[in-house]
């Protein structure tokens, strides 16, 4: 078996494409449901990117309308703001269901995959006999929910903010080339740093914790399987031994994670705060000469991108 320290990001890249491949490509029961679910995603995608923008907008003209002491403009605004929230409080909320429902499709999906291949040729035993493998059970069922819904949770989070990038970025090239440019530097430099500097760390340590609870829980089902024989023997304190020594390992494993997680969490949080001030920066000198109007909206979608 190869070590998880050894898999590098290309190996998880064809790894995952030799998963996700099949979900959309092979004839079964659930190709078209699945697809049309995957293009609804997409298309809610592009719906809220238009929502964004129609919001900010919105926001704009609201502000706008009150420095003015314009009445009739901040009605118009207001109305304009709720016709959004009419359009987009079901969109959000289909949004969120569409996606539970795609994940939920696609766990079923591949953990029928997997069982087959689990239970085929007696597989279930050699895996357990000669291969390596730790708990299996772990692998098809926690493994896959959480490979199912990260991974589709990634992937529309990167989709959402390149429609929002591509849609505001349209906004601050008309004001600031300059700046649209610095803002795209900012954001690859960020992404490397996090990638670099924590990506292995927080992968490797969150492989390992939940290796190690699958142990601790394997440990509880087998005094539960056979709890008349480890009573007959009187084996109750050796079992409890076995799941502390585990417990301990977990506890162990989820306090280093932690660990790095808070140190990511500095990182995030110095970045995040950070894009306020950079587009300010870059804005600020001709702001002040009067070339450039509505810096609050420029920021705004600055902070989107």
């Amino acid at each position: 078996m190869v070590a998880a320290s050894d898999v590098r990001f290309g190996d998880h890249a064809a790894a995952l494409r030799s998963l996700v491949r099949p979900l959309f490509t092979e004839h079964h029961p659930t190709r078209r449901r699945t697809i049309l679910e995957a293009c609804g995603l997409v298309v809610l995608c592009l719906v809220h990117t238009g929502l964004f923008v129609t919001i900010s907008y919105a926001q704009r003209d609201f502000s706008t309308s009150l420095s003015k002491k314009d009445w009739p403009g901040f009605v118009a605004a207001c109305w304009k703001y709720v016709g959004v929230i009419i359009v987009a409080a079901p969109s959000f909320a289909q949004y969120r269901y569409l996606e539970g429902l795609f994940c939920l499709h696609a766990r079923c999906w591949l953990t029928e995959r997997l069982l087959a291949r689990y239970f085929a040729d007696d597989n279930f035993y050699h895996i357990g006999a000669t291969s390596g493998i730790d708990n299996p059970d772990q692998r098809i069922t926690e493994d896959v929910r959480l490979f199912v819904g990260q991974s589709v949770g990634f992937v529309l989070q990167v989709l959402g903010k390149l429609l929002n990038m591509v849609a505001f970025c349209g906004v601050l090239w008309s004001i600031s080339p300059l700046l649209v440019a610095i803002l795209l530097g900012y954001s690859v430099l960020g992404t490397l740093v996090i990638v670099k500097l924590f990506g292995d760390s927080v992968q490797l340590l969150a492989f390992a914790k939940l290796r190690r609870e699958a142990d601790l829980r394997f440990a509880l089902v087998r005094v539960r399987e056979h709890a008349e024989s480890i009573a007959f023997f009187r084996g109750g304190a050796r079992e409890e031994g076995v799941a502390v020594t585990r417990l301990g390992r977990v506890v162990e494993t989820a306090a280093s994670l932690l660990l790095v997680e808070r140190r990511l969490a500095i990182f995030q949080n110095v970045y995040e705060y950070a894009t306020i001030l950079v587009p300010g920066m870059v804005i600020a000198p001709r702001y002040m000469a009067g070339e450039v109007g509505r810096a609050g909206r420029v920021l705004g979608a600055a902070g989107v991108c």
